[in-house]
């Protein structure tokens, strides 16, 4: 048989501690402190229930840089070189030059959310839910830019009637694309 090594209790919580406690200084403001839009663009959410199988519009553009592209890959220890190298990217990849990772493509789907939609009034809270469905259909390549356009599903009451659960079917382009990049069926809860 072959022998496991077992993690000592000491090891396994050192290998899950931070490798600081410090944010580093240009890290993003924590929600609290990000600038909050002055006026709503939906004034509450029977006013986003309103546009239940309505275009809602597109997101601003989002670059993917090569540092948004290492962030991610650090991120999520995805260090492929088809993501990080662009000369073996040219010379073996099928795209031509380095691809951003897909999940990054789709992580984007919240900040491209809150441009489009942001917090209607009288919500507390948003929480992302999950995803119903995720499809890639094509590279995004490194250096291109990336939006979204949204289309409000569904807005259901939760149970305790204390918040609305909403499905947005989001597609995902970039700037030069002929076919989304990705398509989501998004699944957010807005908290009263």
């Amino acid at each position: 048989g072959v022998a496991l090594a077992r993690a000592t209790p000491a090891r396994a919580t050192a290998a899950l501690r931070p490798l600081t406690t410090q944010p580093p200084s240009s890290s993003p403001p924590i929600e609290e402190d990000a600038p909050q839009p002055k006026e709503p663009r939906f004034a509450s959410l029977e006013d986003l229930r309103s546009h239940i199988g309505r275009d809602l519009g597109w997101s601003a553009f989002i670059d993917i840089t090569p540092d948004r592209v290492r962030l991610f890959a650090d991120a999520t220890n995805d260090w492929q070189w088809i993501h990080l190298d662009p000369e073996r990217a040219k010379r073996e990849g099928p795209f031509g030059g380095p691809v951003a990772h897909g999940f990054l493509s789709l992580s984007l789907v919240v900040p491209f959310l809150d441009d489009v939609v942001g917090r209607p009034g009288g919500v507390a809270s948003l929480v992302n839910i999950g995803v119903n469905r995720v499809r890639f259909i094509a590279p995004v390549l490194v250096g291109e830019k990336l939006r979204a356009r949204f289309t409000l599903l569904s807005l259901e009451d939760t149970r305790d009637r204390r918040g609305a659960q909403a499905t947005y079917n989001v597609e995902c382009w970039t700037e030069t694309g002929d076919k989304p990049a990705v398509l989501v069926e998004s699944v957010i809860r807005y908290l009263r």
